[in-house]
Parts: structure tokens; sequence; C-alpha cells
């Protein structure tokens, strides 16, 4: 029962965020490369079926072939918080992707920080034995300006360990002594350019509350394939002592589980400190997933009454 109310209250705060007011918006697009302005049939294509799943009414989509552009015109509630940027969000490619992840205290991964001497700023080795940071995670910063070329710089040093990849965390997150900083990730590739579950395994993803801590969380669906891969990855996880899997959205990390066990059925779950409306926004990116190419906004209008 109580679980029902949560979920009642829940979806009843989700409709909070729907239209009342509708106001048409148009947007003009173009592929970014020349090569792909024979496909705007398959991108038109792409966009009715996110517009349909978003629940856009009233949607139509123009080509102008000798342009080589397309205009979408639909109506949006600008009254809302999330009106504009979720109506913007259908024009996004996201990507995303669950990653096998290393450890500081891996062999290879302890022997290279050791031998950098400047290590000491960046990391406090003496906090992961104590448990305060995940194994995973290589140190953090707080300035965000900086998160680039720390990354770049760590990624020379640490060149020689195989397939290696270092992402930073979405949004800054406090750590253990009151500290708050972007968190700084050891993924590993092994030797691929694209992991081995990612959103085009995806069917489904949904914002619902969490039924014991009643906080907002992104639960998502894989296809058969997806199911079977995920099945095999989260096992031979579990049976590495644990090991996590980094879950990565647009190259930023928003979750880093422990697998404990084989998980079957391709599901997975997404939880952390997300508010009603970042947990629908991220939901609605792993659902839309990426667009057939890279495309351009030249223009967007909106109709003034």
């Amino acid at each position: 029962m109580n679980q029902f109310i949560t979920t009642l209250i829940f979806s009843l705060l989700m409709l909070t965020c729907s239209c009342q007011n509708l106001t048409e918006v148009t947007t003009v697009v173009k592929p970014q490369s020349s090569e792909d302005s024979g496909k705007l049939m398959e991108l038109k294509t792409t966009l009715e079926q996110r517009a349909k799943k978003m629940n856009f009414r009233k949607t139509t989509i123009e080509i102008d072939d000798p342009k080589s552009t397309l205009t979408l015109t639909t109506e949006v509630d600008l009254e809302t918080q999330t009106g504009l940027s979720r109506y913007r969000s259908m024009f996004k490619s996201n990507t995303l992707e669950l990653w096998e992840t290393y450890r500081v205290n891996d062999p290879e991964i302890s022997e290279a920080l050791l031998a950098m001497p400047e290590i000491d700023r960046f990391l406090d080795f003496r906090q992961f034995e104590l448990g305060y940071l995940p194994l995973e995670m290589l140190g953090f910063c707080d300035d965000e300006s900086l998160l680039q070329a720390i990354a770049d710089s760590l990624s020379i040093k640490l060149s020689n360990i195989p397939n290696l990849k270092l992402m930073w965390t979405y949004e800054m997150d406090r750590l253990y002594g009151g500290e708050k900083g972007y968190q700084l990730f050891l993924i590993n590739t092994t030797g691929l350019s694209e992991a081995k579950v990612n959103d085009t395994h995806i069917t489904e993803a949904t914002a619902e509350p969490d039924s014991y801590s009643m906080e907002p969380q992104i639960l998502f669906s894989m296809n058969k394939e997806g199911a079977k891969i995920w099945r095999e990855l989260t096992r031979e996880a579990a049976n590495n002592e644990n090991r996590s899997i980094a879950i990565v959205i647009n190259d930023k990390v928003y979750s880093v589980p422990r697998v404990m066990s084989e998980i079957s059925g391709g599901k997975c779950a997404i939880s952390g400190a997300f508010s009603l409306i970042k947990a629908d926004e991220i939901a609605t990116a792993i659902s839309l997933g990426r667009l057939p190419f890279p495309i351009e906004i030249l223009e967007e209008k909106i109709l003034k009454d």
C-alpha cells in the first residue's frame, strides 16, 4: 500500500509538469555534414517518434530538399520550468554506456600512480584504505575549468595502462569530510570504442520513486540482446571481487554501483540525489537515445500571442 501511495504521489507531481497553456514553437535544422543531406527522411522519422514519445501533439515536420533543411513545429508549454528545455531535448543526441572499471589498488594502476610524485596533491590513499572513497575513483576537483586539463594530463601519464579511459561525474558531489567536487573515475574499455551495453539496447526509461527511500530514480529496460550481455557483464563483475559498473550518459558518469550478483531480466537503475525534474530529464535523454546523424540548429521561433 505504501509503495502504491508513493507511486501515486510521484505520478501526480509529474503531472504538474504537463502542458497547460501551449505556445507554438518552430525549429529549423540541417545536417552538420553535407554527406548526410540525403538522410533527412530518416531524421524526420526519428523526430516524429520522439515527439510522440514525449507527448508533443499537433507536430508537423517538413523537409526542404533544395536547402537540405528540416522544419519542426509543435506546441510547447512555456509556463512550466522545463517546458522549453524539454522541447529542445528532442534535437539532442544522447548516448548511454555501461562500462567496466579499474580500481586504484589494481597492481598496474597503483604502481603507475605511486610513480607520479605529484599524485599526493590529487589523491589521499588513506581515504581509500579506510573505505571513505570508492576504489574506482581516481580523484576529485572542485574547479570545473580544470577538469579537461587534469584528465588530459593524467591520461598521458597513465597511457601505458591498457584500455584506461578517465571520465568525470556530471556534477559536483559531497565527499567524505564535507568536501565537494567532481569525481574522476577509472573506466576499463576492454579495448572497445563503445560499451558492450549501450543506448541501442534500451527499450524504455522512466523516472520512478525508489520503493525504500522514496527518492527519484531512473529505471531502464533492455532488449533481448542487451539483457543477455548485461547478465554476462554483471556475472563477471560479481565474480571479480564485486567490481563496479559505471553508468555513463553523454561521456559523464552518473552512477558507479557495485555489482553484488548477476542481474538477469535486462533491468538497471540509476539512483542518486536527483530532484524530480532531473530524474525525468535523465530518463528522457536515455529514452530518446541518439539521432541518426549530427545536426545543426539554424533557427528557433516562438510564436507570440
